[in-house]
């Protein structure tokens, strides 16, 4: 009769936790009981809204233009943007 309680060994386990990983449903923060709390959900959306809205405030504006170019990132800020992108101040 086999022992029901017998420890795994390290080959099993990894299977084990390859094929968990490979899961659809498998998330490492619920799992760990590691979600983000109602205040950090907002602050994260708050933080994408404000980078969004810099972004679209931003297309056009010649002096994105010229930070794009000078560093090479066609994702690049002028320096007020950047700050609006950022939340230390407000873009126009």
């Amino acid at each position: 009769m086999p022992k029901t309680n017998s420890p795994l060994g390290k080959q099993q386990v990894r299977r084990q936790a390859q094929r968990l990983r490979e899961s659809v449903d498998w998330d490492p923060q619920r799992a760990l009981g590691k979600r983000e709390s109602a205040a950090e959900q907002w602050a994260s959306l708050e933080q994408s809204d404000r980078q969004g809205n810099a972004y679209a405030k931003a297309a056009g504006c010649p002096d994105c233009v010229q930070a794009q170019a000078e560093i090479g990132d066609p994702t690049g800020l002028c320096e007020k943007h950047l700050q609006a992108a950022m939340g230390l101040e407000e873009a126009e």
